[in-house]
């Protein structure tokens, strides 16, 4: 009789130690998923602000061109428009005077 009693106490503290074994194994494991989806997280954060940051640099570097581009074109219609009021100045089409 006290034999199985022996035997039935060594039986519950062998389960209770599995138990426990499987309670830290499932507990690492949730830690190693949770740390994982926390840099998966950071991971795309960072992702999304350097995506951010070549867009809105892309960005400005079109606005820059642009304006240059039509500073461009204005002064180069100025120097136009001064050049033709020139030619017209030296060598107008209504030369004789007659039209009006």
């Amino acid at each position: 009789r006290r034999h199985y009693r022996e035997v039935l106490k060594q039986q519950m503290s062998d389960r209770d130690c599995q138990v426990k074994s499987d309670f830290q194994t499932k507990v690492k494991e949730s830690e190693a998923a949770v740390e994982y989806d926390r840099q998966c997280k950071m991971k795309d954060f960072q992702d999304f602000v350097k995506k951010f940051n070549y867009l809105k640099n892309f960005r400005d570097d079109n606005k820059t061109f642009m304006e240059t581009a039509w500073a461009r074109d204005r002064h180069s219609k100025v120097m136009t428009d001064r050049y033709d009021r020139e030619v017209m100045r030296y060598n107008p089409i209504n030369w004789s005077g007659t039209l009006s």
